[in-house]
């Protein structure tokens, strides 16, 4: 009987094992990507007034702007908050189809703690045709 228990034990063990070690490590935990304050970076989409994605290395990268706080519109649990729809739009206006420079900075986390890189971001004021 000790035997069988201890059976089930090791096989949940190794499944469970298996699953965890299978995931993909979270953002908040993974080394912080290369982020060269002179390389543009293309504007993915807008989320809200102060989140938007980029593509970095092929991949799709959450930015939340360093130093802007626009209210909420895009959490579930809780209506758009008064002006914010406003500032998503001009967020959207800003940002949308540009490039944009990147910078860190070394005195804040790199992730926030929803898994969204910390930077400030500069636009380049023209739509780059060339940088793809």
């Amino acid at each position: 009987m000790k035997f069988k228990i201890l059976a089930i034990g090791l096989i949940i063990l190794v499944c469970g094992m298996g699953t965890y070690l299978s995931r993909e490590t979270p953002k908040k935990f993974r080394k912080p990507i290369v982020i060269s304050p002179e390389t543009l970076y293309k504007v993915h989409a807008v989320m809200d007034g102060d989140t938007f994605e980029v593509v970095i290395n092929k991949n799709i990268e959450k930015v939340r702007m360093i130093g802007i706080d626009t209210p909420e519109t895009v959490d579930p649990r809780k209506p758009p908050q008064c002006f914010g729809r406003e500032a998503s739009n001009e967020t959207k206006k800003l940002l949308t189809d540009h490039f944009v420079y990147l910078e860190t900075d070394p005195k804040q986390n790199f992730y926030d703690k929803f898994g969204r890189i910390l930077a400030n971001s500069r636009r380049l004021f023209q739509k780059c045709l060339r940088c793809r």
